[in-house]
C-alpha cells in the first residue's frame, strides 16, 4: 500500500472552476510556439533537449519559451481568463 499524501496548504480556492474557449478582450494570448512547447514537453513527454530539436531551436531558447507558456497559462487560470492560441514566428512543417 502506498503512502498517504500529506495535506497541502493553500491560500485560497479557485474563483473559477471552468473555462470556455470563447474569445474576447479578456483573453490570455498563448503563441503557437508556446503551445507547441507545452505539447512536446507535457503531452508527448519529451525532455527539453528532444523538444528543442523538434522545434529546431536551442535548449535554452526552448526553456524560455516553456517558462513564458507556464506564466501565461498560470495567469489565465488564476484570473479566469480565456486562452487564445495565436501568432508567433513559426513555420508549419
Amino acid at each position: 500500500m502506498g503512502r498517504h499524501t500529506q495535506q497541502r496548504k493553500v491560500k485560497k480556492t479557485p474563483d473559477n472552476f471552468y473555462f470556455k474557449a470563447t474569445i474576447d478582450n479578456n483573453s490570455a494570448i498563448l503563441t503557437i510556439g508556446e503551445f507547441e512547447a507545452l505539447r512536446l514537453k507535457h503531452y508527448l513527454n519529451l525532455n527539453q533537449k528532444e523538444s528543442a530539436q523538434e522545434m529546431g531551436i536551442s535548449q535554452p531558447t526552448f526553456s524560455r519559451i516553456l517558462e513564458q507558456a507556464h506564466k501565461t497559462l498560470t495567469k489565465a487560470l488564476v484570473e479566469g481568463k480565456k486562452i487564445k492560441v495565436y501568432g508567433g514566428n513559426v513555420e508549419v512543417k
